[in-house]
């Protein structure tokens, strides 16, 4: 049964679904837009005609249906977006019209030329309309056939922005428009900025005309403002905000700026941390603040310095030689100073090892010369480079020195006692010059060779073996002193070449001596007296040249030896006279 309830529902079912599917593409729009305020007048508008249209239809249908079915069949007929083809519409029409005049519901003609035929051609139209009842005689509400791809848009939409969604919810309900407000007119015309860097950093002083963003400068940098002041602006200051981290940000510091002669204001203010700076002022009786602007303090890290290490000849000096060091530095800003620590045990010794150059890096070689270390007994040594940079802050609460020191990779150097090798060397001398004064003197006094003593033949022969051997161990002492003298840097190469010659002239002998005795073997004689006697008078001979030769040596040694000591007497009264100078 057709009612007016019935429609008024079905509207109101579709409006509904119409008004959710408009709040959807209205949030939807919000979203890309922010434009809440143009959205939400513009949804309820629409909501508003889909009502409006939705209940205007269904009075329609409910005013064409609720006629009876000759206004319905007459609807129908007129209806072109009907989807029954316009003859069966016509047939529809005649049938219903015919069979209102036989019941005599309708005005028409007074008499029905043929009732049977009447009623036959209804009957037609009826069973040729059954045929077609799955099609609505009527067409479907518009609404109906937006709303799927409408619902369709608005999915979407939801789903492929859902943040943007969630914060476009509210700038929707309260019809407010969430574009970025544009920033006020700035309280200038122009301004400058003019960075004076601390004097550490070697920077000249910069000019920044109308800044924008952050400033990140060194600590300690001097920041003046000179800016011109709109019109209208009165009792300018600026206002310095310091960032205190997790204790809070502090009440800005209040700097007043002064007028000059040519109406400009200015202000400066030094750099002493992070923070922001803005201007404050009052428009046309309006308190009025520009946004601030960070400020970001450059850091000045820890210097950084790499000792090369020495070469391998050069690990192992003794105290008198001179090693070359040789190391790279790299700071922010610059230098103040460098030095070499040299620590035995838990003691230090510093040494300035030159004035650091202007610039940022530094590469430098540094002669360090071992003799003018305060050290009784050099060892082994560590060392090291520190290098300060020039931060004029204190890099630690109760430093001595401001700046920041890095040490480099500690080394070990092994240290030879060459003065000490060289008295070894002088005492060996002395050892072998009375060695050969000895040697003398066994040769000068042995009854080896005495042919009219009271001893054996046999007996006189081992005396002089012995004498031989003898001599075979000075000339070995004498080349083991050779090869000790040869890497003394202390000796004088002539003294070596006298050592030499020295040991050139007695092995000539003792060579002679040695084929004498090869002559007899040992034990040979124990049987032949007479091999023995003509063995000592044969050795008899070269004994002779040997005293004669050792005489002349031991001289020669002898002076060596004064030589030595005298000169290690300069050496040392020489050095005691240039460190009391």
């Amino acid at each position: 049964m057709i009612t007016l309830r019935r429609e008024l529902a079905m509207a109101l079912v579709i409006s509904g679904a119409g008004v959710v599917v408009i709040g959807a593409l209205a949030l939807v729009a919000t979203a890309l837009t922010l434009r809440g305020d143009r959205a939400a007048p513009i949804a309820a508008a629409c909501a508003l005609a889909l009502v409006l249209g939705a209940s205007f239809q269904a009075l329609r249908r409910y005013r064409t249906r609720a006629g009876g079915r000759l206004r319905m069949a007459r609807a129908l007929a007129q209806e072109e977006r009907s989807p029954l083809p316009a003859a069966a519409r016509a047939d529809i029409l005649g049938a219903v019209e015919t069979w209102w005049l036989l019941g005599g519901r309708v005005d028409g003609p007074s008499r029905v030329s043929s009732r049977e035929l009447a009623e036959a051609y209804v009957e037609q139209v009826d069973e040729r309309m059954r045929r077609l009842v799955t099609q609505p005689p009527l067409p479907p509400l518009r609404p109906r056939i937006l709303i799927p791809p409408a619902l369709a848009l608005a999915f979407a939409g939801l789903v492929t922005i859902p943040a943007a969604i969630r914060d476009a919810a509210p700038l929707l309900l309260s019809a407010a428009d969430g574009r970025p407000q544009p920033p006020p007119a700035p309280l200038w015309s122009s301004l400058s900025l003019t960075l004076t860097y601390p004097e550490h950093t070697g920077r000249a002083p910069r000019r920044v005309e109308n800044p924008s963003g952050a400033l990140r400068l060194p600590h300690g940098t001097e920041l003046t403002l000179d800016l011109q002041p709109q019109p209208g602006s009165a009792e300018l200051v600026l206002l310095v905000h310091r960032d205190q981290g997790s204790l809070g940000d502090p009440a800005p510091t209040v700097r007043p700026l002064e007028r000059g002669d040519d109406g400009r204001l200015n202000a400066s203010f030094k750099v002493e941390g992070p923070g922001a700076w803005s201007v404050a002022a009052t428009v046309d009786g309006i308190e009025r603040s520009s946004p601030p602007y960070p400020l970001e303090i450059e850091p000045d890290a820890a210097p950084e310095v790499e000792l090369l290490p020495l070469p391998g000849g050069a690990r192992s000096p003794s105290e008198l030689d001179t090693v070359e060091l040789r190391f790279r530095a790299r700071d922010d800003f610059g230098f103040a100073a460098a030095e070499l620590v040299i620590a035995r045990g838990d003691d230090e010794t510093r040494l300035d090892v030159g004035p650091p150059p202007p610039g940022r890096s530094w590469n430098h070689r540094y002669r360090w010369d071992l003799s003018q270390m305060p050290l009784e007994e050099r060892t082994e040594l560590e060392y090291w480079i520190e290098v300060r940079d020039n931060d004029p802050q204190l890099a630690t609460p109760g430093a001595e020195r401001p700046g920041k020191v890095t040490r480099s990779t500690r080394m070990r150097l092994s240290l030879r006692d060459r003065e000490a090798e060289h008295a070894a060397n002088i005492e060996g001398l002395r050892e072998l010059r009375d060695a050969a004064v000895d040697h003398l003197a066994t040769r000068m006094l042995t009854p080896a060779f005495d042919r009219d003593g009271e001893r054996s033949p046999i007996t006189r022969l081992d005396e002089a073996r012995s004498l031989h051997a003898d001599a075979g161990d000075l000339l070995a002492t004498i080349a083991t002193m050779l090869d000790r003298l040869a890497v003394d840097p202390l000796t004088r190469e002539r003294d070596t070449t006298i050592l030499g010659a020295l040991h050139g002239r007695l092995r000539p002998i003792f060579i002679d001596e040695e084929r004498l005795h090869e002559r007899v073997p040992v034990g040979a004689a124990v049987d032949a007296p007479g091999r023995a006697r003509s063995l000592l008078a044969s050795l008899v001979g070269v004994n002779d040249r040997m005293i004669r030769q050792l005489e002349d040596e031991i001289i020669r040694l002898d002076d060596l030896v004064d030589n030595q000591i005298v000169e290690r007497i300069e050496t040392l009264v020489a050095r005691i006279e240039a460190s009391q100078r």
